[in-house]
């Protein structure tokens, strides 16, 4: 039985509020790039007209030309790219459907989305070995998503310390499963809450959790897809691991 998504959704939703800032922001960058070179063009094509009149070399403004055409496309494409991005998550955050799932491109969505907050964009070195190529999975969209979000704003907040921030996602098809991984530079677990942790999640009870850092959701988001976690961890290196059987 899949698990009840009206929370959830709701979570979704507030999430994806709170990086709106980020992701307007991102957006007018590129946008007053696109409208400063258009008025400079505007200006060089008046030039270039007067230069043309009085028989002078129209060489080197055709060449300014060109070059602010090319970053007037550049910026174009990627406000379209963003807004493309945010739009399909909206859509595929509220399809509450089972659908064919691609992991892979899954977590490249989720790495471009986040790039509206300004410490993931700008202090985290980012690193995504994935597979594109990989089987689909039959599941619902936003219950990998938002597992997904979980795991990666867990390592954002281990990594508060670092002097250098490094995030690296990996996804890849072993023959018999989908394996997902995230690995940081953070802080690290200790051993006695990793093995209680490892614990929880196999369902064995354990007395000695105290925080799941989300992994409770995750554990109920992801339990219908026979998933199997696996943990590792010392300061400076820890990897969170999802074997998904296809």
């Amino acid at each position: 039985m899949l698990p009840e998504l009206t929370i959830q959704q709701r979570d979704n939703l507030a999430m994806i509020g709170s990086l709106m800032r980020g992701i307007t922001h991102n957006i007018n960058t590129p946008l007053s790039t696109i409208i400063g070179r258009s008025e400079m063009v505007q200006m060089r094509v008046q030039k270039l007209k007067a230069k043309c009149a009085a028989q002078i070399s129209a060489n080197d403004e055709f060449e300014k030309i060109a070059r602010d055409l090319t970053l007037i496309i550049e910026n174009t494409e990627r406000v379209s790219d963003i807004l493309k991005n945010v739009t399909q998550k909206s859509i595929n955050e509220q399809l509450d459907k089972i659908q064919p799932i691609n992991l892979c491109l899954l977590l490249k969505e989720e790495m471009s989305f986040l790039e509206a907050d300004m410490t993931f964009k700008h202090k985290i070195e980012k690193a995504c070995y994935l597979d594109e190529t990989i089987p689909y999975i039959k599941g619902i969209y936003s219950h990998f998503s938002h597992s997904v979000m979980h795991i990666i704003n867990n390592s954002i907040r281990a990594m508060d310390w670092a002097t250098n921030k490094r995030l690296t996602v990996t996804g890849r098809y072993d023959g018999t499963c989908i394996v997902i991984e995230f690995h940081d530079n953070g802080c690290g677990i200790d051993e006695e809450t990793r093995a209680a942790l490892i614990d929880y999640l196999k369902n064995q009870p354990s007395q000695n959790i105290k925080k799941t850092g989300g992994m409770s959701q995750i554990k109920m988001l992801l339990a219908p897809y026979k998933s199997v976690f696996n943990i590792t961890s010392i300061p400076g290196d820890t990897t969170v691991s999802i074997r998904l059987p296809v």
